[in-house]
């Protein structure tokens, strides 16, 4: 046995032992909840804009009715909100106020486009807990992921009306090539502008697409100067030790490193997403991990018993045997 498959083992075994300790396995504590897959963008490093499923996505009341059976099951709790573009439903906002009111916090991920004043207030005005916005980039670069000038000054435009409401707001940056040299000057960049964090997410194969272990090699966004890959990476680091606000874990950042040199050798985690995940989809499909099939309908079954089944205990077990190198995707660790 090489000694990268030794440490691999082990390591997942600690990772096993201290999820164990530490986490109540009976219910999930990650919760997300796709509005739509609509977006108003074209990303080059997403798909999603892509999908065409003529299936009529959840209602309003079905959302609320989703909503509900989750804190009926729950209590109290977290609700991840996300796209395609959630803002493209007008109703959403009445969906953060109908959540706020039962007691479930609400965090939306956003690209902040349609974001002008007016929306703002409103949503500002529903109770959401916080919004994060995907930025990933300065000016000239992010305009380029997105596939379309002027995205960069709408990003921040939102990010200011979100501000001037005294919403909390994040970043969202997924690292690629274009940003790489980047990074430093975005964690400063919500530093100086008082967000009040920026989460980076390495750059994975696109979720639905079929497993392609070698998926990076012809990729246009992978970076592969070794040396930038290193440098940018341990600036954040310390960046991070000195106090700036950045969400990921050093170990997270650590592990980033090693990915983007070798991203076939570093898998060292035990994936936890079947221990504390819980994903629903537009039309109500849950799903442990976004790689797999869903495990049920909550719009047709109750959530506990999605979270019980012989489907649920099957995906577990696929997901604890996995050999995907995902591991490093934020939904496996904690803030």
């Amino acid at each position: 046995m090489k000694l990268i498959e030794i440490k691999t083992y082990l390591n997942r075994k600690v990772n096993q032992l201290y999820s164990l300790i530490n986490n109540d396995l009976t219910k999930p504590n990650s919760i997300h909840l796709c509005v739509t897959h609509n977006c108003c963008l074209s990303c080059k490093h997403c798909d999603i804009w892509k999908i065409k499923d003529e299936r009529k996505e959840l209602t309003t009341e079905q959302l609320k009715d989703v909503i509900l059976k989750l804190k009926k099951w729950l209590g109290p709790f977290n609700l991840n909100i996300s796209g395609g573009e959630p803002f493209l439903r007008d109703d959403l906002v009445d969906v953060i106020k109908f959540s706020q009111k039962i007691s479930v916090a609400i965090t939306v991920t956003t690209n902040g486009v349609l974001i002008n004043e007016e929306l703002a207030e409103k949503i500002a005005k529903s109770g959401v807990k916080n919004l994060n916005i995907s930025l990933d980039g300065f000016e000239e670069k992010h305009d380029h992921i997105r596939n379309r000038k002027g995205v960069y000054d709408k990003s921040v435009k939102a990010i200011n009306y979100f501000k001037n409401y005294k919403i909390p707001v994040y970043l969202a940056t997924v690292i690629t090539k274009y940003n790489l040299e980047e990074l430093s000057d975005m964690v400063r960049f919500a530093k100086n502008n008082n967000l009040d964090g920026i989460n980076f997410q390495p750059l994975m194969q696109n979720f639905g697409a079929e497993y392609n272990a070698s998926w990076h090699n012809k990729n246009e966004f992978w970076p592969e100067d070794k040396e930038k890959i290193e440098n940018s990476i341990n600036k954040i680091i310390e960046l991070k030790k000195k106090g700036m606000p950045i969400i990921n874990s050093t170990k997270q950042l650590e592990l980033m490193k090693i990915y983007f040199l070798n991203p076939n050798e570093h898998a060292s985690l035990r994936c936890l997403v079947g221990e504390k995940n819980f994903s629903i989809n537009e039309y109500g499909e849950v799903m442990l991990c976004f790689f797999m099939k869903h495990i049920g309908n909550i719009t047709k079954e109750d959530p506990k018993n999605i979270w019980d089944s012989e489907e649920a205990k099957i995906r577990k077990k696929q997901i604890d045997l996995c050999k995907r190198n995902c591991d490093l995707l934020n939904c496996n660790f904690t803030k």
